[in-house]
């Protein structure tokens, strides 16, 4: 995952990077962070890697929501978050389908509030750090089929392997993407695109049995109509 930050305030860049840096170190998240000064060299260099930007939206030259537009002619799924003196000034954000604003000086809490709330939702594989028997795995999270609550560990199943943490479910929980993953009962975190059929209260991920609780069922069936547009 990379993220890019576009503001012409040195000390306003280096604050977003350690506390892109700190988040990433306390929720076990890699990804890679572009600093630029400018809308101009940033656009110079944009591509399509880019899952996440920050944007200043007073600038000279170009504003944030000018340099927002233009990305917009390239890239409707990135996500932009606008980072800015007065909120109002944020208000136009619903024009290029912004994510948030945050509002200077930016504090840690409520930043790594919205941090969270965007990185659940972007649509882009993450990497997951996970703690085995004294080794760190990274797990890309489209490979995981499902994640199994057992006790004081938990079991991620994938397609290769199944890997015992010591870590809660609700713990691992809170770093998935909610539109990818959902709860078909207590113990069980399931991977929406590897589930095979559904019967009764029986779900199948491959040749893997799971049951659907009662009490999480209208729930689960609810997640899954909205991640595949219907059953």
């Amino acid at each position: 995952m990379r993220i890019a930050v576009v503001d012409d305030e040195l000390e306003q860049r280096k604050t977003l990077l350690s506390y892109l840096t700190r988040f990433a170190k306390e929720n076990d998240i890699t990804w890679e962070i572009d600093v630029f000064e400018n809308p101009v060299d940033f656009l110079s260099s944009f591509d399509d890697q880019y899952s996440l930007l920050l944007l200043d939206i007073e600038m000279p030259g170009m504003t944030g929501l000018e340099l927002a537009k233009r990305i917009r002619l390239e890239n409707s799924n990135v996500g932009i978050i606008f980072v800015t003196v007065m909120a109002q000034y944020a208000i136009n954000g619903y024009e290029v389908n912004a994510l948030d604003f945050m509002v200077k000086p930016v504090n840690y809490f409520p930043f790594s509030l919205k941090m969270m709330k965007a990185y659940k939702n972007l649509p882009v594989d993450r990497k997951i750090l996970l703690r085995s028997e004294g080794e760190t795995l990274v797990v890309i999270d489209k490979d995981i089929l499902y994640i199994e609550g057992s006790n004081q560990y938990i079991i991620v199943h994938t397609k290769d392997k199944a890997i015992r943490v010591k870590r809660s479910l609700k713990d691992i929980e809170a770093k998935l993407v909610q539109s990818k993953f959902a709860r078909c009962s207590n113990s069980f975190i399931v991977n929406l695109n590897h589930i095979t059929k559904i019967s009764g209260n029986d779900l199948y991920i491959g040749r893997d049995l799971l049951p659907i609780s009662r009490s999480k069922k209208k729930e689960f069936i609810e997640t899954m109509n909205r991640h595949f547009g219907g059953i």
